[in-house]
């Protein structure tokens, strides 16, 4: 059975506040991005150990780490890759102490297209040459995710080299680790030129192991495409999909208190997607 998990900075920036928001959303789970104002590549051993011991008794458990691993990563440039790798290392130790396997990655960031949505169409031609680039500059961090039994999700990201669906699953095919899965977005899939089902849904189906999927309710007029997400849970229901489905959405503050409509809006894309589930569920 699938099971539900939010971004606890979509509902708050302390992590205890977080949590009590989440248990009393019915959730199953939550996933960890920015805590305290902080992304989670800054926080320390003694901050994540003391958020895991918050947890206990919670029924909540943790569907992913959602690291920035990726993020500011460019090809070929070895000072950007030994961060990177810095920054798989604390991830890696984060999952023992939240007792979950599962980290979100970017597949190397593009140059010139951060914070340009406009550009995210614009995809990079994909060849031999840049693939084998990409899974040279991946192959430290791949063993390290094998050697501690941990898997690398890729998520379809317009600013990374894995924007599309397809791209995410020729570097998966390139790659060729158990430890590389990845991450299904349809809002993203749908952003980047790659309409999200079933094309881009088809693309990833063998290697989908999480999901990121929100703002059910409501569109920016003139910026996003339509989402089929009936369609989506549709599909993982008959694919059989047991995994997290994470709410997420549009953007998201360090200080979430700032934005009181984002807590809302979050609350009702779980509402929303339980809702969805329920009735694909029922009719079956």
């Amino acid at each position: 059975m699938m099971k539900l998990s939010v971004f606890s900075d979509d509902l708050a920036a302390n992590w205890q506040r977080a949590v009590e928001v989440a248990q009393a959303a019915g959730v199953d789970g939550v996933e960890i991005r920015n805590v305290g104002g902080k992304s989670s590549k800054d926080l320390t051993d003694e901050e994540a150990r003391e958020m895991a011991s918050a947890l206990k008794g919670t029924g909540l458990g943790i569907s992913c780490m959602g690291s920035t691993y990726g993020r500011l990563f460019w090809l070929d440039d070895p000072d950007a890759k030994k961060a990177t790798e810095a920054v798989l290392a604390k991830m890696i130790r984060f999952c023992e102490m939240f007792d979950t396997n599962k980290i979100r990655i970017f597949a190397l960031w593009i140059p010139g297209y951060e914070d340009h949505k406009d550009k995210w169409a614009e995809r990079p031609r994909f060849n031999l040459d840049l693939l084998t680039r990409i899974v040279r500059n991946m192959e430290t961090s791949v063993k390290m995710a094998e050697a501690a039994g941990v898997s690398l999700l890729i998520e379809n990201e317009g600013n990374s080299y894995s924007g599309t669906c397809r791209e995410a699953r020729l570097i998966m095919e390139a790659i060729d680790s158990p430890a590389v899965q990845c991450i299904f977005h349809p809002r993203i899939a749908g952003l980047t030129g790659e309409p999200a089902y079933p094309e881009g849904y088809n693309q990833t189906r063998q290697f989908t192991k999480h999901v990121h999927m929100g703002r059910l309710d409501y569109f920016w007029a003139g910026t996003e495409p339509t989402i089929p997400h009936r369609q989506v849970l549709e599909a993982l229901v008959a694919d059989g999909y047991d995994g997290w489905i994470t709410v997420e959405r549009h953007f998201h503050p360090r200080d979430p208190e700032k934005e009181p409509e984002l807590r809302q809006q979050t609350l009702s894309d779980i509402k929303a997607i339980r809702q969805l589930l329920g009735e694909i569920q029922g009719s079956k």
